[in-house]
């Protein structure tokens, strides 16, 4: 008898002891390792901002980037910062702790709550509800094929014109780098701006930096090949640059930048450094000039503005002064292409201990692109 009472308590007690283990099982606990768990990379796709809409997708300004969940309880949350993250799910209840180091007040870490449906989790934010959906990843392309990898798609492009509004233009000079690291630059004809860039698919996002601010500016592009199309409000067009040589400029038409200067008096030749110390002034800031297709030209120098008509005579370029439709012809400068730079020459005279004597200034510029003269006047902001 006491054997078997011995007998059947081990019985039930195994069996307890089972019943236990599948529970736990049941009812979630795990940190990571739960083939139901969101495993990879997800992308938040969906906002409820509790306004009555419900549900509806989300656009560059309003999103929440990557979640990638590994299955060690680890994971990345890639939005306007990287920040490492610590995941459990517990039945459908998944928690989410964002980590991170701040320069004055170290460690921190902030706890979200999320449920997970085994295809997409819905997190809340501060009152929002943002849906990820499995993805392959931030930097990852789809496809097969995989023609635009991140090995074959970084590298310099060329800018081959823009779209205003349906207005196209020709290019000005701009271009665009992707590094290997998701680091990159480009000119879009203002000022050189630094990024970085992520890609899935073939649409890249960009987030632009700021200065002198910690904001990203977010952008987007589509990729096709080895063009990429730019959407700033404005549409860019790009070629990826190769060892081509480039097209030979053989018109004036365009707007000019300029490198190099000298000013040659007495047998003296000042060159652009001492010129630009001279002055203070950037060589592109000391001259510029634009010309149209349609004879006229702009030119600043030194901050004053200047009309200019233009025509080509004997394979050079004759430049004269314009003042209200009058044309000076005592205001004359020599022009010339040689090797795709413009080179404008002008010649001062003047009179020191009755003697004359001659200044020769030469600028050497190189071609940003055609500019159409329609918007010369055209004032706008682009916010």
């Amino acid at each position: 008898m006491m054997n078997n009472s011995l007998r059947h308590k081990r019985l039930i007690s195994v069996f307890m002891a089972l019943m236990m283990i599948l529970s736990l099982v049941a009812c979630g606990g795990s940190s990571g390792g739960n083939e139901a768990g969101p495993e990879g990379a997800f992308y938040n796709t969906q906002l409820d901002e509790d306004d009555g809409k419900g549900f509806q997708p989300t656009d560059e300004y309003l999103n929440y980037g990557y979640l990638t969940f590994n299955s060690d309880g680890t994971g990345k949350w890639e939005y306007a910062l990287d920040n490492n993250i610590e995941w459990k799910l517990k039945g459908d209840k998944l928690t989410i702790v964002e980590k991170w180091v701040d320069p004055e007040h170290g460690e921190q870490e902030e706890t979200y709550k999320a449920t997970w449906d085994g295809e997409k989790l819905i997190l809340n934010h501060y009152g929002y509800l943002y849906i990820f959906e499995k993805t392959d990843g931030p930097t990852s392309p789809t496809g097969t094929e995989s023609p635009d990898s991140n090995d074959k798609i970084v590298g310099l492009y060329d800018g081959t014109g823009s779209d205003m509004q349906g207005t196209k233009l020709d290019p000005a000079g701009e271009w665009l780098e992707l590094m290997e690291d998701g680091r990159g630059k480009w000119f879009l004809g203002a000022t050189e701006d630094t990024f970085t860039w992520t890609i899935n698919g073939n649409e890249m996002s960009f987030e632009v930096d700021v200065a002198n601010s910690d904001i990203k500016m977010p952008y987007t592009a589509t990729i096709d090949q080895e063009e990429i199309t730019l959407d700033t409000g404005m549409l860019y067009y790009f070629t990826k640059k190769d060892s081509v040589s480039p097209a030979e400029i053989t018109s004036i038409e365009g707007g000019w930048k300029c490198i190099e200067m000298t000013m040659e008096e007495q047998g003296i030749i000042t060159e652009t450094e001492e010129i630009e110390e001279m002055n203070s002034m950037k060589a592109d800031e000391i001259i510029q000039f634009t010309a149209y297709g349609d004879g006229t030209a702009d030119m600043i120098f030194y901050g004053d503005e200047a009309e200019i008509v233009w025509s080509e005579e004997n394979g050079k370029y004759v430049l004269k002064l314009s003042y209200d439709g009058v044309v000076d012809d005592s205001s004359i400068m020599d022009g010339v292409i040689e090797d795709n730079k413009l080179i404008i020459k002008m010649i001062e005279t003047y009179t020191s201990d009755d003697k004359e004597i001659e200044t020769i200034m030469s600028y050497i510029f190189e071609h940003q692109g055609k500019v159409s003269k329609f918007f010369k006047t055209l004032d706008f902001q682009l916010s």
